[in-house]
C-alpha cells in the first residue's frame, strides 16, 4: 500500500467516525439538579471533563463532584470567596478578599483540591507587582496549569497576567503581558480584561477598553518561539473606520469660561449661553465622528465566549441607529467571530428580532450552530437557545429533542415567575471542554431556592472540530518523538472512538513525549488544520 492510499484510508476512517458521532448523538446522563444546599449560589461551569462543577454568589463559592456527590463551600464572615474555575482533577481556583476590603478587589488567590482540609495542599499565588496587589481572574485551564486575568491597584488600573504552574505542581509563576500605550482613539486605555487562555497557554483573549469606557475591542496574545507574547487586535478593521480622526472629547472648562453666578458683576447671560452652545456643538461633532469611526457598532464587553473547542472567539455586537429626535436605538444585533487560528474577524447576523442582551456561549456540531443565552419575554431570567445552520431559532430543549429524540420538557417545566403560567425554563448554559456536559443556571422552581442548578450529559461531544477546506501539501510526519507539520497548524489528537483528547495552538512541530506518558496504548488519529483550513491527518500507534 502506498502513502497516498494509506492517507486516503485514514481520512475515510476519520470521516466515518466524525459522521457516526454526528448522527448518533445520545444522552448519557438525564437532567439532574444539584443538591439543595448549593441552590443559594449560581452554577457557573464545569471542569474540562465535565465531572466537577463550580459556582459562586455574594462572597461564597462551591465545588461539586458529580461522581461522588461530595461538595465544598468556600467563604465566611471574615473572608469572601469567588471560584474562578475547576480542573479535571478537582482543583478549584479561588480568589479571596478580607472582610472590609474594597469591593471587587481580591487580595488573595489560592488553588485548592476538593478534598482539602484547612487549606492542606493548597497553592497560594501572589502578584508579581507590589503596586498592583489585587487580582481579577477569569479562566483556569482543565489541567490547572494556566490561569489568566488582571492585576490591579486600588484605583482599578489593570495589567493583564498569565499564571503558569510549576513542573512540580507546587507553585505558580505569574507574568505580566504587554499592553499598548494608546487605545484605538489615541487616548490612554481605561482598562484591560483578559478572559480566556488556551489549554497550552499559547493563546489568550480579552478586551481593551477605551478611556471613556464607550468603546472596546478584542485583544489576543500569541506565545512566540522565545516564550514571550505578542499582542494583536484582530477585529479593529471590522469595528473601526481608521480613515476617521476623532478629536479628544471636549472639556467643558475649555469652552465655558464666563461666570454662571448671577450675582457676579461680570455675569453675562448671553455670553454664557453662547459658550454653552459652543460646547454642546463640539460634543455633537465629537459624537458624530465617534459614530463614524466606530461604524455605529458597540461591542458588548461582558459577552465574550470562546467556542468551537477554542478556535473561535464570539462577542455580541450591537449596531446602533439614531432616530429623528437624535436618540439612539438598537438597529441590529450581531456577533463578532474571530478565528484564533487565522486571525480573521467577521460580523455574522443574529436571528431577527433578538435582544441586544444575547450572549453567545459556544458553537455546536459540524455545522457550527450557535448556542446562546438570552432573556425571556421581559422576565428577569435567561434561557438557552440554538441558532441553527438553516437560520432557525430553537430552544435548547427543542434542539436536544431534534438531535437525540429525548424530550426534557417535563423536567424543565415550571410556573412563569411573572404570569404564573406553565413554561419551559432551562437557564444560562455552559458546555464543558470535552463537549459532553451542559450546565444550566436557572430560575428556581421552588420558593426556598435562589437558583435552580442543573446539568445533563451527552454520550458524544457536541462541539465541532476545526473545518477542513483541502489537503495540506507535504502533510504530517512523525519521527518517533516529534510531529512535523508542513505549515503552521492547530494539531488535534483523537482516540479510536473519535473523541478529541488534545488540541494544540498553531505550531509546526509538536513534542509527543508528554502525551505518550499520559495516554494508554492504542491507535490514535492526528489531524493538523492550517490557518486557511487545509488539513492533513496521520494514524499513530502508541
Amino acid at each position: 500500500m502506498n502513502r497516498t492510499q494509506l492517507l486516503f484510508l485514514v481520512l475515510t476512517w476519520f470521516s466515518c467516525v466524525t459522521i457516526t458521532c454526528a448522527q448518533s448523538l445520545t444522552i448519557a446522563t438525564q437532567p439532574t439538579d444539584l443538591p439543595d444546599e448549593l441552590s443559594s449560589m449560581a452554577l457557573l461551569g464545569s471542569s474540562g471533563n465535565g465531572r466537577y462543577f463550580y459556582g459562586a454568589l455574594s462572597g461564597r463559592g462551591f465545588a461539586f463532584d458529580t461522581k461522588t456527590g461530595k461538595y465544598a463551600i468556600y467563604g465566611n464572615e471574615t473572608t469572601t470567596c469567588e471560584v474562578v474555575g475547576i480542573s479535571s482533577d478537582g482543583w478549584s481556583l479561588l480568589q479571596t478578599a478580607s472582610a472590609g476590603e474594597q469591593s471587587g478587589l481580591s487580595n488573595g488567590v489560592v488553588l485548592v483540591p476538593l478534598d482539602s482540609t484547612n487549606g492542606e495542599h493548597s497553592i497560594f499565588v501572589t502578584s508579581p507587582d507590589p503596586d498592583h496587589p489585587y487580582f481579577t481572574l477569569w479562566h483556569l485551564t482543565s489541567d490547572a496549569k494556566y490561569f489568566c486575568g488582571t492585576i490591579l491597584n486600588s484605583g482599578w488600573e489593570s495589567i493583564p497576567v498569565i499564571g503558569e504552574r510549576s513542573a512540580d505542581g507546587k507553585s505558580y509563576k505569574v507574568s505580566t503581558l504587554p499592553v499598548p500605550d494608546k487605545d484605538p482613539l489615541g487616548t490612554t486605555p481605561q482598562q484591560f480584561r483578559l478572559i480566556y487562555v488556551s489549554e497550552d497557554g499559547a493563546t489568550l483573549v480579552g478586551f481593551l477598553v477605551e478611556e471613556s469606557g464607550n468603546l472596546a475591542t478584542v485583544m489576543t496574545y500569541q506565545r512566540k518561539a522565545d516564550g514571550t507574547y505578542g499582542i494583536q487586535f484582530p477585529a479593529d478593521d471590522v469595528l473601526f473606520d481608521h480613515s476617521i480622526t476623532v478629536p479628544p472629547f471636549p472639556k467643558y472648562d475649555d469652552y465655558v469660561t464666563a461666570t454662571s453666578d448671577p450675582d457676579d458683576p461680570n455675569y453675562d447671560e448671553k455670553k454664557l449661553q453662547e459658550q454653552k452652545d459652543a460646547y454642546n456643538k463640539a460634543c455633537d461633532e465629537y459624537y458624530r465622528l465617534f459614530d463614524l469611526f466606530s461604524r455605529n457598532l458597540a461591542l458588548k464587553q461582558h459577552s465574550l465566549a470562546v467556542g468551537g473547542k477554542g478556535r473561535y472567539a464570539l462577542v455580541t455586537v450591537v449596531e446602533n441607529g439614531v432616530d429623528d429626535e437624535g436618540f439612539r436605538f438598537t438597529k441590529a444585533v450581531k456577533y463578532l467571530s474571530v478565528d484564533l487560528t487565522s486571525g480573521k474577524a467577521e460580523l455574522v447576523n443574529y436571528p431577527e428580532g433578538s435582544s441586544e442582551e444575547v450572549n453567545p456561549r459556544d458553537l455546536l456540531g459540524e455545522q457550527r450552530e450557535l448556542l446562546y443565552a438570552a432573556p425571556v419575554g421581559g422576565s428577569r431570567y435567561w434561557d438557552a437557545f440554538v441558532y441553527t445552520h438553516d437560520q432557525k431559532t430553537l430552544s435548547l430543549v427543542e434542539w436536544v429533542k431534534r438531535e437525540t429524540q429525548q424530550d426534557f420538557s417535563t423536567f424543565y417545566s415550571m410556573p412563569d415567575p411573572v404570569s404564573g403560567e406553565s413554561t419551559i425554563h432551562t437557564g444560562w448554559p455552559e458546555v464543558s471542554l470535552d463537549g459532553k456536559t451542559v450546565t444550566l443556571l436557572g430560575y428556581p422552581n421552588e420558593a426556598f431556592k435562589t437558583y435552580r442548578n442543573s446539568y445533563f450529559r451527552f454520550g458524544q461531544s457536541i462541539l465541532p472540530i476545526a473545518p477542513v477546506c483541502g489537503a495540506m501539501k507535504q502533510g504530517l510526519r512523525f519521527d518517533g518523538e516529534l510531529l512535523h507539520v508542513a505549515e503552521p497548524s492547530c494539531i488535534y489528537l483523537f482516540n479510536a472512538q473519535g473523541e478529541l483528547l488534545y488540541q494544540s495552538a498553531q505550531t509546526t512541530q509538536l513534542d509527543m513525549a508528554p502525551l505518550r506518558h499520559t495516554l494508554p496504548q492504542g491507535d490514535y488519529i492526528v489531524l493538523a488544520v492550517g490557518a486557511q483550513g487545509n488539513s492533513a491527518s496521520l494514524k499513530l500507534s502508541l
